[in-house]
């Protein structure tokens, strides 16, 4: 049988990938492979999420710029 884990979030700027023997009930059994992709996929949207901030925050200032 595959060995199964989960992806611990009580650090969320540092989730760390555990055997899913020491998860509470309601943890998620995963393979590697998924418990990687999870982290992976997080990190992204935070990154998308800070992309589209800087986005915003530079169409402010050119706006500011343009009306003064």
């Amino acid at each position: 049988m595959a060995r199964k884990f989960f992806v611990d979030w009580s650090d969320a700027a540092f989730p760390r990938i555990l055997d899913i023997k020491f998860a509470s009930e309601y943890a998620e059994p995963l393979s590697l492979a998924e418990a990687k992709a999870e982290v992976v996929d997080h990190f992204r949207h935070d990154i998308d999420h800070a992309r589209e901030q800087i986005k915003k925050a530079r169409e402010l200032r050119v706006a500011d710029i343009a009306a003064g």
